[in-house]
This record gives C-alpha cells, structure tokens and sequence, in this order.
C-alpha cells in the first residue's frame, strides 16, 4: 500500500473517519513549474451503501460549504466534489468520488500555502462532523 503524503493525511484520516466513506487515493498537490504532472491536491473515495448515505454526505458538503463560506471567505484555493462514472464492472456501472483542492495563488508558494490552508481547515470541520454527529 502506497504511503499518503503528509500535506493531505489530515483530510484523508478525516474523510476515513466518517463511517461510510473510504478513501482509496490521494496526492497531496505539486506546484513545481518544471515538473511536467504539476497537479492540484485530490482525494479519491468510495460511499459505501450508496444509496442509503449518499443523502448524509450531500448534508455534509452542505455543511463544509456554508461553514467555508461563513468563516473562511474567499478562500485561497477553489474545492470541489465530483461523482465521476467509468465502464461498468460486472454488469454495474462503476463510479467513486472526488475531492480536489486548486490553488487560485500566482506563486508556487502561494499555491501551496492555499492549498494547505483549505486542507487543515477542512480536516477540522469533518473531525467536528464525526464528534458532533451519528453518521
């Protein structure tokens, strides 16, 4: 099993503590100009039992957002969530999600102070979730 990068392990052991989400690949974000895979940060996961937690999870982003957009405001990076769908894996179709974490900085230090910043605090909001919550 491949090591999660440090930047991005509070989110990743953050989304693993809710019940019914698995997360299966991440990267923590690399902002270097000479490096041809530059790329933002992303978790890749799973909602187990699909049809019954995928409502728990949509009140969850809810709560991140209005969260970020009462504390945070503008913050230095753009989140986003996505359900992303692939060909069909024993006559089922295949799909996982996606949470991805782009930088709006000019520099590669201010990409990577943006990026850093939306992880920790997004990791604190979830671990709340988790505390506060049944799931």
């Amino acid at each position: 099993m491949k090591e999660i990068e440090p930047k991005i392990k509070s989110l990743v052991d953050a989304l693993n503590g809710i019940s019914y989400i698995k997360t299966f690949n991440s990267c923590e974000g690399h902002y270097d100009s000479n490096d041809p895979h530059e790329h933002s940060a992303y978790i890749f996961f799973k909602i187990e039992n699909e049809e019954i937690n995928e409502k728990k999870f949509e009140n969850l982003i809810e709560l991140i957002l209005t969260e970020a957009a009462n504390e945070w405001g503008r913050t230095s990076a753009f989140t986003s969530i996505k359900k992303y769908f692939s060909f069909p894996v024993s006559n089922k179709l295949y799909h996982s999600w996606v949470l991805e974490i782009e930088p709006r900085g000019a520099t590669l230090l201010e990409k990577r102070l943006g990026t850093d910043e939306v992880i920790n605090k997004m990791s604190t909001i979830i671990k709340n979730y988790c505390k506060n919550s049944l799931q």
